[in-house]
């Protein structure tokens, strides 16, 4: 693969194999049968329900397949710089702009990036932490890494101060 320079004009700040996942829904097809079945009613009766069923499994099959999920899972190469994050999946370059970010978020397999206008990424892995940590810093500044409240499952923000409302009193 190219070398980090090869993208952009600006610093690279993170360049490593994490894995990349899109959430989105999709169209299925699948085949309907028909039957012609011939003999005792009890015989037509559990032929044509039999072939009911096989439809309606094959329906259900089709709208679970089909429906949004975390799909297009791959090992690859990311890229951090200040403004983007650019994954490298099934052979083409993707450019995911850091001000088009919605929301992000930690779940307990990484981060996940969610936008108005695109298909939410999620990246696992090692480095997924530190890619949300430098996401926070480069898209809202250096005080998002005390303040962001998506950076406190990994111990990086620090919760809004209460002290004051749940501090016992000292004197006796």
């Amino acid at each position: 693969m190219p070398t980090p320079g090869f993208l952009t004009d600006e610093p690279v700040h993170l360049d490593a194999r994490l894995h990349h996942a899109r959430h989105y829904g999709t169209t299925v097809t699948y085949q309907q049968t028909s039957a012609l079945a011939f003999g005792s009613a009890a015989f037509v009766t559990d032929a044509l329900l039999a072939n009911a069923v096989g439809n309606s499994n094959a329906r259900s099959r089709a709208a679970r397949l089909a429906s949004p999920q975390w799909r297009d899972h791959e090992l690859t190469r990311v890229v951090l710089t200040p403004t983007r994050t650019r994954c490298y999946s099934f052979g083409r370059w993707l450019s995911f702009d850091h001000a088009a970010v919605m929301e992000c978020h930690l779940d307990p397999y990484g981060v996940v990036l969610l936008f108005a206008d695109t298909e939410a990424l999620r990246l696992t892995g090692p480095a997924a932490w530190l890619h949300a940590v430098l996401f926070a810093y480069f898209r809202f500044g250096a005080s998002a890494l005390t303040t962001a409240t998506f950076l406190l499952p990994i111990g990086v923000a620090q919760p809004p101060d209460q002290s004051a409302a749940t501090t016992p009193s000292t004197s006796r």
